[in-house]
């Protein structure tokens, strides 16, 4: 199964049923066929072929669904790239994929001017331009009146089941973020699981609220599409504000919302939600990292109606691969919401520092095998051998395990709860974020002659952040500004911590190693 067969599917079954709602604007499910075979022609015009990566910088909108399935159906990667990252830290997305076009509209093009000014646009990469009228200084292999005159009948696929559909980037601990490819066959297991587990119909509103460089995205996408519900991406000027947000749920009549822990405490925090609201709404449920409980409790006992469900999976085993449907709302704030039981076709592993099972409810690191592994980092296999691992239980010497980094514990029944990082990588607002990469970037400010990041324990409905402690060079004048301004330019914002602590000297344990553990309490204290 190829995942553009899902739209295909539907636009045949039912070609005038609305497939997305983007801030009242509708596109049906026929129209979203024929756009996306246009834009397929057009690729293979411009001359992509079976396996080429197409960069994607558009905002979540109808011609985001167009990008998605046009590109399967040329054959091609379909990679989401976030145009608020700074030129130096895309330049090095590029260089990884080497994509043969990138998509961009009059929103992003900026991004394109940028790279082209400061000499970081690859060679042989063009741009598909996804408005009609072309810009005057940038050179356009195609725009969108180009994508219209292409014949709309669909082509034939040359791609098959085990092909990479699409990459995404996730942190890297040396400084270099790591691209994962996710295989149709992966997705189409994770989306089959999903139809099934939140019972999504064709008469169900989806919300759509990831932005489109998140994991997380490729469900709010392809899920409810494989069913034939109506998607409604969240506007961007709806979400700034909880009670917009609030209102544009309300006013949706969603069925299903899907977000990250930071939204449903953004609304908690905010107190948004009324009594009994929401009323046609039956799922929600969240992913990326830990929601605090008080958040949960809040959300529960305004909506006794619906059921909330906490799903767990990496980038790396395709966003999905264990979940757990709350079945009362918690008592205690300090409860912790197990991450449940595995996926059908994948199998959760707790084991000891030599791939041993350990006991029940004795804690080590979670492992994952099954359907849903990636097949390891792009152009990277030392890495991808790092964490991809031979799996110990299995005659198969092709069966794998992935390595999460997670600590975890499972109880009897074989429910797992997650316990927190066994390495220096933490979950902000969805994203992973390695320690080290942060590092990296500070390691480059001349002024600094020392500095360490570390996770900053959350409270009550915030999510987890990061601060850092640092060392200025003798006379140099260091800002908290200036920090902020400067590590802009060379990582994404979610990236950069939140608090900030200037000392003569970073605190080192008796081998002369960063003390990470002190370091966060001075941190927790100085708050």
């Amino acid at each position: 199964m190829l995942l553009q067969e899902y739209l295909t599917s539907q636009a045949t079954d039912r070609a005038d049923a609305v497939a997305s709602v983007d801030d009242g604007k509708q596109v049906t499910y026929g129209e979203l066929e024929i756009l996306s075979n246009q834009l397929a022609g057009a690729l293979k015009e411009a001359g992509c072929r079976r396996g080429d990566r197409v960069g994607v910088f558009l905002p979540r909108s109808r011609d985001t669904l167009v990008s998605v399935f046009g590109i399967f159906k040329a054959d091609c990667v379909y990679v989401p790239l976030d145009p608020k990252n700074p030129p130096v830290y895309v330049a090095r997305l590029l260089s990884t994929i080497s994509p043969r076009v990138v998509l961009v509209d009059r929103t992003t093009v900026h991004v394109v001017r940028q790279l082209r000014q400061r000499g970081l646009w690859g060679e042989g990469c063009a741009v598909g331009w996804m408005d009609t009228e072309r810009p005057g200084d940038v050179d356009i292999l195609f725009d969108f009146n180009d994508v219209l005159r292409v014949c709309p009948v669909s082509l034939r696929y040359a791609n098959a089941s085990s092909d990479v559909a699409f990459i995404i980037f996730t942190s890297g601990s040396t400084g270099a973020p790591k691209a994962v490819p996710i295989t149709h066959k992966s997705m189409y297991h994770c989306v089959e699981w999903m139809v099934k587990h939140f019972d999504i119909r064709p008469t169900n509103r989806h919300s759509m609220t990831f932005s489109l460089y998140f994991d997380a995205s490729m469900n709010d996408i392809i899920s409810p599409l494989a069913a034939g519900a109506c998607l409604f991406p969240v506007p961007p000027h709806r979400g700034v504000t909880p009670e917009g947000l609030a209102q544009f749920i309300r006013e949706s009549q969603l069925t299903h919302w899907t977000s990250g822990p930071w939204g449903l405490s953004y609304l908690a925090r905010f107190d948004a939600l009324r009594d009994n609201d929401f009323p046609s709404m039956r799922h929600v449920y969240w992913g990326g990292e830990v929601l605090p409980t008080p958040s949960l409790i809040y959300w529960m006992k305004k909506l006794p109606h619906v059921t909330f469900t906490n799903v767990y999976g990496p980038t790396e085993t395709t966003f999905i691969s264990s979940y757990y449907r709350v079945p009362r709302c918690p008592e205690d704030e300090q409860e912790i919401i197990p991450i449940g039981l595995p996926l059908e076709g994948e199998e959760l592993l707790v084991l000891d520092d030599n791939l041993r099972r350990v006991g029940p409810g004795e804690v080590g690191e979670l492992y994952i095998a099954g359907v849903g592994l990636s097949p390891g980092y792009w152009a990277d296999p030392q890495k991808t051998s790092e964490v991809f691992l031979p799996n110990p239980f299995s005659d198969d010497p092709e069966e794998r395990i992935y390595r999460t980094g997670d600590v975890a514990k499972m109880d009897e029944n074989g429910v797992a709860t997650y316990l927190g990082r066994a390495d220096s990588q933490v979950q902000i607002r969805g994203a992973r974020v390695e320690i080290g990469e942060v590092e990296a970037a500070l390691h480059t400010l001349e002024y600094l002659e020392e500095c360490a990041v570390v996770a900053i324990t959350p409270r009550s409905f915030d999510q987890q952040a990061i601060g850092c402690v640092y060392s200025p060079r003798p006379g140099k004048d260091v800002s908290r500004r200036r920090l902020v301004s400067d590590l802009s330019e060379r990582i994404p914002r979610h990236m950069i911590p939140t608090r900030w602590l200037s000392l003569p000297g970073i605190p080192r344990n008796p081998n002369g190693k960063i003390d990470r553990k002190k370091l966060r309490h001075i941190l927790d204290s100085a708050s």
